[in-house]
């Protein structure tokens, strides 16, 4: 399988060491909808994932992605609905006043809907 780039298509808001707002859209002609269920397109999980990591990134001024996973441990995800073609993902990341926690939403950015939430929690080793 090719290696393909997950990164964000724009930032709309960012507060470094804060939070960011961020967007991505999963466009028809992505490669990945004609192998991911051919029959009834999806965005894979580990694909939103890799944006919202990519967020963390930029939020946090990450020079390399192994960074983020050396301090940042995904302690808590759950996914509401599925993402498909043409859906316009809005990434939120703000970290939680005095913990040592970022949280994350990614909706529809039209339609509101939530599509999957989560927390990072920093590592303490």
């Amino acid at each position: 399988m090719k290696i393909r780039s997950h990164s964000l298509d724009r930032v709309i808001e960012l507060e470094p060491g804060r939070f960011i707002t961020a967007l991505k859209f999963l466009s028809y002609n992505e490669p990945i909808f004609n192998e991911h269920f051919p029959e009834r397109e999806v965005y894979p999980g580990s694909m939103v994932l890799q944006s919202i990591f990519s967020a963390l990134k930029v939020a946090f001024q990450y020079e390399e992605a192994m960074d983020v996973l050396m301090e940042w441990e995904l302690k808590l995800i759950n996914f509401k609905k599925m993402c498909e073609p043409g859906d316009l993902l809005k990434i939120e990341l703000k970290r939680i006043e005095d913990a040592d926690k970022i949280s994350f939403i990614v909706s529809e950015y039209f339609g509101r809907n939530l599509l999957c939430n989560g927390q990072f929690v920093q590592r303490k080793d």
